[in-house]
């Protein structure tokens, strides 16, 4: 009603806006800010490279008021581009031990190596290259070794009100759903 009054007070009934529609209009802004803009961040907040700033932009709203309330919480900028220190930063490096030494060969970020070099894989100890093949078997076991781990763990609900732990991995169960 344009009236600056709380938003309870300039609550109105269907029927009084079908009745007014050039004194009554809906306070889209409100409605976009207060009621949807929360859920959408909630749902959207495990997504690596999103922020409240970037979602109220994507809904129509001014950024600039939800990048100060950002960084007054987090100090941490997010981009929607991540460095490759950062998008493996979790994973667990490739320990490859050297066939001609005792030495081993620690191979952290694969693709910083681009289109690896035969060169790339030489044992710093005794200068010997390893072989593709060898490497590849090493990879191979490397990566069933994570596989089997991943799903061998227990997975918690992510909701901090339901606390419910499963062995039982999500994608398994498919469209099922999973009660107590």
């Amino acid at each position: 009603d344009g009236s600056g009054t709380a938003p309870t007070q300039r609550a109105y009934h269907p029927s009084e806006l079908a009745d007014k529609p050039d004194k009554l209009k809906i306070d889209s802004h409100y409605y976009l800010s207060s009621q949807l803009h929360p859920v959408v961040s909630r749902l959207c907040a495990p997504i690596e490279g999103t922020d409240t700033a970037l979602i109220a932009e994507c809904l129509g709203l001014d950024p600039t008021t939800y990048k100060k309330a950002l960084s007054a919480s987090d100090n941490t900028s997010c981009t929607l581009t991540l460095t490759e220190q950062d998008r493996y930063k979790d994973c667990i490096p490739l320990t490859l031990p050297c066939q001609h030494c005792d030495s081993t060969l620690t191979i952290r970020i694969l693709a910083t190596l681009g289109c690896p070099s035969t060169s790339s894989f030489d044992c710093t100890s005794c200068s010997k290259s390893l072989s593709s093949h060898y490497i590849s078997n090493k990879l191979l076991l490397a990566a069933k070794f994570c596989i089997n781990k991943y799903y061998s763990g227990v997975v918690k609900c992510e909701d901090t009100a339901c606390g419910y732990m499963s062995r039982q991995h999500p994608s398994l169960l498919g469209a099922l759903s999973v009660t107590r």
